[in-house]
C-alpha cells in the first residue's frame, strides 16, 4: 500500500521533490505498469457497460452512447445500479452488487493514478510520488498570495512569511513503488474477471452456441450459471465485499448497497 512521503523521507537531510511528468520516462517500468493499469480499467468499464446492456436488452450503439455520456465513474455505477436493482433477483443483486463494491474500490485507486500529480525525489530514486491535486493548488495559491503581498507593500513583509511556506505536503504526497502498483495491476486483472463471471453468470446465453456445442460434456458444466457463480464466490476481492455488504445488511436491513 502506498505510504505517505512524510513515512519514507529522512528530513533532516538535504530533499528535494520535483513534478514533472517526464518522470515517466526516468523510470519507465514503473510508467508501463501505470499504462497497463489505465488500459485495464478501460476494459472494465467496457464490460460494466456490456452488463448494463445485457440487463437492458437494448440495442448496444445507442445504450453505449448513453452510458458514455454519463458525466463520471460515479454517474455511470449509479445507472447501472438502478437498472440492475429493476432487472435481478434478490440473490443476483446481491451478487452485482458485491461486484459493483470492488469495482468502485479499483475506480478509486485508478483515479488517482489517472488525475493526481506525478513526481520524483532522489530519496526514493526506485519509485515515483504521487501528489495529491488540491492539497497542491493550495499550496500554490498560499505561495501566491504572501509573494503578491511581498511585491506590492514592503520588503519588510518578507518577515511575515511562515517558515513552512514552500515546505511540501508530505503528508499528501504518497510513494508508488514496483510492489504497489503491481498489487493493484492485480487486483484490476481479479476485478475483470469478477465482472466476466457475472456477464455470463447473469446470461449463460452470451456464450456462443456453437462453441458450447464442440465441447465436451464434462466441460460444458464450466458455462452454466452455477458453475460460473461458485467460480465467482472463490474469488477473494468479491468474497471481501459480499461479507461486508452482508454485514451491513445485518447491521441495518434497510441500508442499500454502496
Amino acid at each position: 500500500m502506498p505510504q505517505p512521503l512524510s513515512k519514507i523521507l529522512d528530513t533532516t537531510k538535504e530533499w528535494s521533490i520535483n513534478f514533472n511528468p517526464d518522470c515517466m520516462e526516468k523510470n519507465s517500468e514503473l510508467g508501463g505498469l501505470i499504462a497497463d493499469i489505465i488500459a485495464r480499467w478501460s476494459a472494465i468499464e467496457h464490460r460494466l457497460a456490456h452488463i448494463m446492456i445485457m440487463l437492458l436488452g437494448s440495442n448496444p450503439v445507442p445504450a453505449y452512447a448513453i452510458f458514455s455520456t454519463l458525466i463520471n465513474s460515479s454517474t455511470q455505477f449509479d445507472a447501472v445500479d438502478r437498472v440492475a436493482k429493476s432487472e435481478l433477483s434478490e440473490e443476483n443483486y446481491e451478487r452485482f452488487a458485491a461486484s459493483l463494491s470492488v469495482v468502485k474500490t479499483m475506480a478509486k485507486a485508478r483515479n488517482k493514478l489517472a488525475h493526481w500529480i506525478w513526481a520524483t525525489s532522489p530519496q526514493v530514486p526506485e519509485a515515483l510520488l504521487l501528489g495529491r491535486p488540491v492539497k497542491l493548488l493550495e499550496k500554490a495559491v498560499r505561495i501566491q498570495m504572501f509573494q503578491s503581498e511581498f511585491v506590492v507593500k514592503s520588503p519588510e513583509s518578507k518577515a511575515k512569511y511562515p517558515k513552512d511556506l514552500y515546505h511540501a505536503d508530505l503528508e499528501n504526497i504518497f510513494v508508488y513503488r514496483k510492489a504497489d502498483l503491481e498489487q493493484i495491476k492485480n487486483d484490476l486483472k481479479q476485478t475483470a474477471e469478477i465482472l466476466g463471471c457475472l456477464l455470463i453468470g447473469l446470461k449463460p446465453s452470451i456464450i456462443e452456441p456453437d462453441l458450447l456445442a464442440v465441447l465436451p460434456p464434462e466441460f460444458r458444466k464450466w458455462f452454466s450459471s452455477d458453475e460460473i457463480f461458485r467460480r465467482l464466490s472463490n474469488l477473494s476481492l468479491f468474497a471481501e465485499a459480499l461479507s461486508r455488504l452482508r454485514e451491513r445488511q445485518k447491521n441495518n436491513p434497510q441500508a442499500q448497497a454502496e
